[in-house]
């Protein structure tokens, strides 16, 4: 991904956060038990820091942005996807959605283990080749 699509993408992660956050704290207190409530309040925290990461390094102007860099967030974005999407979705069925869901929980850890790599990535990156 470019680094202004990487950008607009992580200001929509974050700004769907901030709302899902606030969802938690009011309205799904009296929907959910608490369990489901932290798993929520986890995955919309965890999207949440990763998009000011995202935000911060693919900043426009940041000279250190490239194109390996760029990748290394593309891969965090698709963790956050993976990772908070599943949780999103997992509980949504307390609402009605499809029991076929239930079949999604891989997909958490394995969104968790591309936010690890991502993070690897961005430790051992070299050189500075412009995007």
């Amino acid at each position: 991904m470019q680094s202004r699509i990487l950008f607009k993408t992580a200001a929509g992660m974050a700004g769907i956060a901030v709302v899902i956050l606030a969802l938690a704290a009011h309205w799904l207190k009296e929907q959910l038990p608490v369990d489901k409530i932290k798993s929520v309040e986890t995955a919309a925290l965890i999207q949440f820091l990763h998009a000011l990461a995202i935000l911060t390094l693919s900043a426009p102007g940041n000279k250190e942005v490239n194109v390996v860099r760029n990748r290394n967030l593309t891969l965090m974005a698709w963790g956050v996807i993976l990772f908070a999407g599943s949780i999103y979705l997992l509980t949504s069925r307390a609402f009605g959605a499809p029991d076929w869901l239930r079949f999604l929980w891989p997909v958490t850890p394995l969104g968790g283990l591309l936010l690890m790599l991502s993070w690897l990535l961005l430790c051992f990156e070299k050189g500075n080749k412009t995007a």
